[in-house]
């Protein structure tokens, strides 16, 4: 299985008095613009996928749609709390046990969970340090069933990174 792990994109400060409830926070009209751009750099990267989850909350949603559409469209969106605002790695992991083994997924998600998500399929004792940036995206790779501390770091891209490479530049 191929993992990508992608953080949500820019949604500007939190705001009570805009979003009572933070899980319905969107996007900015910025992190709109850099996400669409961002994903379609992804694409011409050969970064390729047959499915995408994503967090039910609304910004991980749109990060995930833009994503999406970059690449066509065609590729139905799955919600999952497993990498809500509340995620724990071993609810992604018995998610992505589900899933054939062959899949290529890109997971849509929220900080700290990813990073320390991250950081424990990398990592045995889950030390790794990482830190996720908002549009940011790493790819892991697993030989057989993802567990803990079995995964392949394939690359950890910020977005200038990625825009870069897809650039033919960096």
């Amino acid at each position: 299985m191929t993992l990508y792990l992608m953080r949500h994109a820019e949604a500007g400060s939190a705001d009570g008095r805009r979003w009572p409830d933070d899980r319905l926070r969107p996007l900015s009209a910025r992190g709109h613009r850099e996400h669409a751009v961002m994903a379609r750099a992804l694409r011409r990267m050969g970064v390729r996928f047959d499915r995408v989850l994503t967090s039910p909350l609304v910004r991980a949603r749109q990060t995930a749609e833009i994503t999406a559409k970059a690449y066509g469209g065609r590729i139905p969106l799955e919600e999952t709390d497993a990498l809500g605002d509340e995620a724990r790695t071993k609810d992604l992991l018995k998610v992505l046990r589900g899933l054939p083994r062959r899949a290529a997924v890109v997971a849509v998600g929220h900080e700290p969970f990813l990073s320390k998500a991250l950081a424990a399929l990398v990592s045995p004792d889950g030390s790794a340090h990482v830190q996720m940036r908002k549009s940011g995206v790493a790819a892991l790779e697993f030989e057989g069933r993802p567990k803990r501390g079995r995964g392949t770091l394939l690359f950890h891209l910020r977005p200038r990174e990625v825009l870069a490479l897809a650039r033919g530049g960096a």
